[in-house]
């Protein structure tokens, strides 16, 4: 605002008094003798006359860009721009040609804003952009949800890679919005660029609005955009406008100061804030909308991110990923949660010009802030499925940093305010880097003098009589602490097999005794057992049903059975075996866990699993496994009902059994169907009413099976004929001869042999339970391949195909190497105890592993 003289003549005086007071100027200029009597105003003549009671306080000027009323000149609203309010007295017209209101906010009836800050009259043709633009949006909402509903495995890479950076370019658009939304005063070209950018931002300026309604109304367009937004609601449309629709409903309570202490709108500067009026229902209506629109979609995209880690491991959690496929299906596996931190991310920029609207240094300094650590975590976390999109994304984000580095150029530099403000942010800034660098330096030297245990559990265990057991048991404890347990288990930690006895002492927290039939007999366990007792390790005891503890028989028993290869293995371990026993007889007042292999699973008749709940029982004992970690207990026996793939194998095997149940993890993990081990004939009988497959794991004794066979009858007289998949899972599986099938006829009839000809009529890829999880991964690989909708599945999985064997084995990957036509790539099973009496670790069979060393 500039003033041109301080007093002038009263702007409200009658005719008679003005004229009188007009005669007194006139006599004060010529008593003057100015030699340019137009220099002689009537400011001079009240300047000079203090006591002229026809004389006031001048009105003032006001500068482009400011506006007050002609009734209150120095009550100075600040304007959106420049080329809305073009300066000049208020007496005067001091708002842009077609343009009125406070600030010039609104167009004259009948008129539209165009890019000069006028308001020009609407005409017959302007409709045309605003339908167009209508239909255009609209087509881009189908093509997109349409497009990003197909399946993944029907598109390249490359395709796939387009689709995310196209979304990823759209919600940079959405965020420079934003930023022409920051208190900075935008030169051209980039003025015009970032009004552009509004139109994402549904701003119905862009479309002349004003044209269909007649006038120009921000409650009418706050209602049309809520009335808009429902149709919107499909998952990743509204995942990738989820910053345009912040942005929109937040524009009522976006407030700017003015010079006279009020507050208006940013985007109507005509409507005054939190004043009876108007801006009251647009405040109402924008709270409400956020609440309802953005809380609400937060929260239910935080819901289904939490329940991700459960649903992916349920039958029936697997149906409902269908729904989110949107939040899930573009991101890693180790990068589900993505989704989330994407949309929280978008609504802290959304928020940072309507908490600091009159600070432009903040609002810069906080976006660029927030997009900083969105560059560091897209860096580290590698969220998208595809190495394009990742750089992509990191591009994006540097991008717009640099944007904002040169935005900063324009803060106005001689403000105090602004100056103090960047002062106490640098100083923030050093205090926080120095803080940081020296927590670096006291985290390393705690880990140097303080190195902890590198595993939560060892897995103590007798390969042969629990092997698959404890496959499947560091799976389940996996699974229920969301993978945050670290176990060791000998198969998948071949490197560490030298040292096992300073393993269990310095670098396990909690031995985890796996008590099966001859545990006790094994000379590396008995290493592994003394050398916990001797250095206190923590020990619980699993003890399966085919376990009992030693009596006075029993030790004098295990005395006499020590072979000359026992004794030299405890010599090289420096272990009296008179000290084996001492540590023995310790165990029965260790914690005792009771384990059933034989149980039933979840699922049938309402029965609990007591096999996920003895796991459970085991995650108290891991001390330095905050319960925050801990899973709850699935139960899915809902979905075992409606299970799209029936598992059939030895019952009478503790161990056949367990292969079964790892298989059967192993492949829903892969194709996200509901799946169920049966081992009594009625659950066969009600499973395969659903079931479309029939999955057979082929172990040694399997067709001697008689509860197999019947199941096996049962299950094969379903119309139309499930089709069958088999895996064979031992090596010393021996397939029938004609003797076999003769005999077979005799006492079970001609049905019985034609299902068992179709099950070893079917080649058998090989499964082996008890190597590698890298190993494993890659048969489990191969033997998805033969279910026909792996196609449909590997839409929702895609991405996911490695989550399981980096949950059992971080760092492993999936493989298709030659290790699956391998002979040692099978399973060693029960009855083959001799096998492993003799090698430096008799639970070790180093055969199965040739193709890995």
């Amino acid at each position: 605002m500039i003033c041109k003289g301080s007093r002038d003549l009263k702007l409200i005086l009658d005719a008679n008094t003005r004229a009188e007071a007009l005669q007194r100027v006139e006599a004060f200029c010529s008593s003057y003798a100015f030699a340019d009597t137009a220099l002689c105003t009537s400011r001079v003549f009240c300047e000079a006359n203090l006591d002229d009671v026809d004389c006031e306080h001048a009105s003032p000027e006001l500068k482009a860009g400011f506006w007050s009323h002609s009734s209150e000149p120095l009550s100075v609203f600040k304007c959106k721009n420049e080329l809305q309010c073009i300066g000049g007295e208020p007496t005067g017209s001091i708002c842009a040609q077609g343009r009125g209101g406070t600030s010039c906010g609104f167009c004259l009836p009948g008129h539209f804003p165009d890019s000069l800050g006028r308001c020009s009259p609407c005409a017959g043709s302007d409709v045309i952009p605003g339908a167009f633009a209508l239909v255009a949006f609209l087509l881009a909402i189908i093509v997109l949800g349409w497009r990003m509903g197909q399946k993944l495995t029907k598109s390249s890479k490359q395709v796939i890679s387009a689709m995310i950076i196209g979304t990823q370019t759209g919600v940079m658009i959405q965020t420079l919005g934003v930023f022409s939304d920051l208190s900075l005063v935008w030169e051209e070209p980039v003025r015009s660029v970032l009004q552009l950018m509004q139109l994402v931002n549904f701003d119905f300026d862009i479309v002349k609005m004003q044209c269909y309604v007649g006038t120009d109304d921000p409650l009418l367009n706050l209602l049309t955009l809520i009335l808009v937004i429902p149709l919107l609601a499909a998952g990743l449309v509204f995942l990738v406008l989820y910053l345009s629709l912040c942005m929109s409903l937040t524009r009522p309570i976006h407030c700017k100061s003015n010079p006279n202490g009020l507050q208006t709108m940013v985007s109507s500067p005509a409507v005054q804030c939190w004043v009876p009026g108007p801006h009251v229902a647009m405040a109402i209506l924008s709270i409400g909308g956020l609440l309802l629109y953005g809380a609400g979609f937060v929260a239910y995209v935080a819901h289904i991110t939490w329940r991700y880690p459960i649903l992916v491991n349920d039958g029936h959690g697997m149906k409902l990923l269908v729904q989110y496929r949107f939040l899930f299906n573009r991101f890693k596996d180790h990068g589900y949660y993505w989704g989330l931190y994407f949309i929280v991310q978008k609504v802290l920029i959304a928020l940072v010009p309507i908490l600091f609207p009159d600070s432009a240094a903040i609002q810069i300094l906080l976006l660029a802030g927030f997009i900083l650590l969105y560059l560091l975590a897209v860096t580290y976390v590698q969220p998208w499925v595809t190495d394009l999109a990742n750089f992509g994304d990191c591009f994006l984000s540097a991008g717009l940093m640099f944007f904002l580095l040169i935005a900063s150029f324009l803060v106005d530099g001689n403000d105090t305010r602004t100056r103090t403000v960047i002062g106490i942010i640098l100083m923030f800034l050093v205090l926080t880097i120095a803080t940081v660098l020296g927590l670096l330096v006291l985290r390393a030297l705690y880990k140097k003098f303080f190195p902890g245990k590198m595993y939560d559990m060892f897995l103590c265990h007798h390969k042969a009589g629990a092997g698959v057991l404890c496959r499947w048991l560091k799976s389940e404890l996996l699974r229920q602490t969301n993978g945050h347990v670290k176990v060791f288990l000998d198969s998948d930690e071949l490197e560490g097999l030298a040292d096992i006895g300073d393993l269990v002492k310095s670098q396990s927290e909690t031995l985890v005794i796996v008590a099966s039939k001859l545990i006790l007999t094994r000379p590396w366990c008995a290493v592994e057992i003394c050398s916990g007792v001797a250095n206190k390790v923590k020990i619980v005891v699993l003890k399966c049903s085919d376990f009992s503890f030693y009596d006075d028989a029993g030790f004098r028993t295990l005395r006499e059975g020590w072979s000359s290869s026992d004794l030299l293995i405890f010599a090289q371990n420096s272990i009296d075996p008179s000290i084996i026993e001492e540590s023995y007889q310790v165990l029965p007042s260790k914690p005792v866990v009771d384990f059933n292999a034989f149980a039933p699973e979840a699922g049938f008749g309402g029965l609990d699993d007591g096999q996920t709940a003895a796991v459970a029982e085991l995650l108290p004992h891991a001390a330095s496994l905050r319960s925050s970690h801990r899973a709850s207990l699935r139960s899915n026996g809902s979905d075992e009902l409606n299970a799209q793939i029936l598992i059939l194998g030895s019952t009478a095997s503790s161990e056949g059994r367990m292969t079964c149940q790892v298989l059967k993890s192993m492949v829903m993990e892969r194709l996200h169907r509901p799946i169920v081990f049966v081992s009594a004939v009625s659950e066969a009988a009600e499973a395969a009413g659903s079931a479309k497959y029939i999955l057979v794991v082929l172990t040694r004794g399997l067709f001697q099976d008689e509860l197999f066979l019947k199941m096996l009858e049962t299950v094969d007289q379903v119309d139309p004929p499930l089709e069958i998949v088999s895996a064979l899972a031992d090596q010393f599986f021996e397939f029938p001869s004609a003797t076999f099938f003769s005999e077979l006829e005799k006492s079970n009839g001609v049905a019985m042999v034609q299902s068992v000809k179709r099950v070893v009529n079917i080649l058998a890829l090989p499964f082996s339970a008890q190597t590698s999880i890298k190993v494993m991964s890659a048969q489990v690989d191969e033997l998805t391949r033969r279910f026909k909708f792996v196609e449909m599945s590997s839409s929702l999985s895609f991405g996911y195909r490695d989550h399981f064997a980096r949950m059992i084995s971080p760092g492993a990957v999936s493989t298709e190497a030659a290790v699956l036509d391998s002979p040692g790539a099978a399973v060693l099973g029960d009855g083959n105890e001799k096998e492993f009496e003799s090698g430096k670790k008799d639970e070790v069979d180093t055969s199965v592993y040739s193709d890995e060393l």
